[in-house]
């Protein structure tokens, strides 16, 4: 997308908008990346464009907790579709 910035048309790109900013901020706090990873994260997202916040939040997605191996207190409901799954 193009736009007009008063001498020529230059390229429109879109920032991260407040759901993905959200998003990235709940997967973070669930996330199993290093503290290093992390900390980059928090320290750039806000200033990405749309499709880095989407890059992102796949990163984060794929990288998540197993919510019964890697929490402290999985409820049953986890537990009993973990063992539905490893047992297929």
């Amino acid at each position: 997308m193009k736009y007009f910035d008063g001498q020529e048309f230059t390229d429109y790109v879109e920032m991260i908008d407040d759901n993905q900013r959200m998003y990235i901020e709940s997967l973070i706090r669930s996330s199993s990346i290093d503290e290093v990873h992390r900390v980059n994260i928090e320290r750039q997202y806000l200033y990405y464009t749309k499709d880095e916040a989407d890059e992102c939040i796949k990163y984060l997605k794929d990288n998540q907790q197993h919510p019964v191996f890697d929490r402290a207190s999985p409820s049953q409901t986890e537990i009993k579709e973990t063992i539905k799954q490893q047992t297929k």
